[in-house]
C-alpha cells in the first residue's frame, strides 16, 4: 500500500495547519457572539453550564457543516450536469471521478482539521458536549477515511459532503432554540443521508472504479444513518410512540 495513504504531502500538511488555526479562531470568535446575540438553547430560561457547553460544542460543527455542504452541493450539481450531457457514457464518468479541482483536496483537509480541532477544543472547553461515539470515535475514524479519500477517491468523497447539511441544521438549533425544527431536520436527513446516499452508492458501484474499501465504508455509513433515522422516528417522527388511551 502506498505510504502516502497514511500521511499528507507537505502542501496538504501546511493547509491542515492553516485550517486548524482558522478553526481555533472561529471558535473563540463565535463563543462570545452567540450570547451577545441573545442565542439560547433553553427556551424556558437561562442556559446552565451543560447547556452552554453544548451550544459551544456546535460552533465548529456548524461552520464545518456549512463549508462542506457548499462543496458537496457544487459537486452534485456538476455530476447532474454531466449526466444530462453525457448520460451513462462510462468514459465520461471515469474522467469525472479521476479529474477534480484542487479545492476538493483542500475541502477534505479542512474536514481533517475540524476532526482534530473539535476533539482538542471539546476535551478542554466543552467536555459535557463530547460524546464518545459521535465525538472521539467518529473523528478518529474519519481521519483515516479522509486520508484514504485523498489518495483514492477525492471527488467521490466530496459528493457525500452534501450530507453535512443536516449537521448545519442541528448546529443552528443548538445555537438558538428558535432555529430548531425537528421535522425539517428529519426530512432533510432522510433525503440526503439515506436516499441520496443510496443513489451515490449505486452510482459508484456502477462506475466500476476499484473501491472495495470505499464501497465498504459507504455501506457501513449508510447503515449508521439508517440507525440514526430510526432513532429520530422513535423520538420525533411517524413512529413516535403515543401514550395509550386510558
Amino acid at each position: 500500500m502506498h505510504p502516502s495513504l497514511w500521511w499528507m504531502t507537505g502542501d496538504e500538511l501546511m493547509a491542515w495547519l492553516g485550517f486548524s488555526m482558522s478553526l481555533f479562531a472561529v471558535y473563540w470568535l463565535f463563543r462570545p457572539i452567540l450570547p451577545a446575540l441573545g442565542c439560547r438553547r433553553n427556551p424556558k430560561g437561562p442556559d446552565d453550564e451543560a447547556s452552554s457547553q453544548r451550544q459551544h460544542g456546535w460552533i465548529l460543527s456548524g461552520v464545518t457543516g456549512a463549508v462542506l455542504s457548499v462543496v458537496g452541493a457544487v459537486q452534485c450539481a456538476e455530476m447532474l450536469q454531466l449526466f444530462l450531457k453525457e448520460g451513462t457514457e462510462h468514459s465520461a464518468w471515469e474522467a469525472f471521478f479521476n479529474e477534480y479541482p484542487a479545492y476538493i483536496t483542500y475541502a477534505i483537509v479542512f474536514f481533517m482539521a475540524h476532526c482534530v480541532v473539535d476533539t482538542v477544543v471539546g476535551t478542554i472547553w466543552y467536555p459535557k458536549a463530547m460524546d464518545m461515539a459521535s465525538g472521539y470515535i467518529h473523528h478518529a475514524v474519519y481521519l483515516y477515511v479522509c486520508l484514504y479519500a485523498l489518495r483514492v477517491c477525492p471527488r467521490i468523497f466530496a459528493l457525500f459532503f452534501i450530507e453535512e447539511f443536516p449537521t448545519l441544521l442541528l448546529a443552528l438549533g443548538n445555537w438558538h432554540h428558535g432555529l430548531r425544527n425537528d421535522n425539517l431536520f428529519g426530512g432533510v436527513f432522510f433525503v440526503l443521508r439515506i436516499v441520496s446516499h443510496i443513489c451515490m452508492l449505486l452510482l459508484t458501484g456502477w462506475s466500476r472504479i476499484e473501491l472495495k474499501i470505499g464501497l465498504t465504508l459507504m455501506t457501513l455509513t449508510l447503515g449508521m444513518h439508517v440507525m440514526w433515522m430510526r432513532t429520530w422516528c422513535l423520538k420525533y417522527g411517524l413512529c413516535k410512540r403515543r401514550p395509550k388511551a386510558s
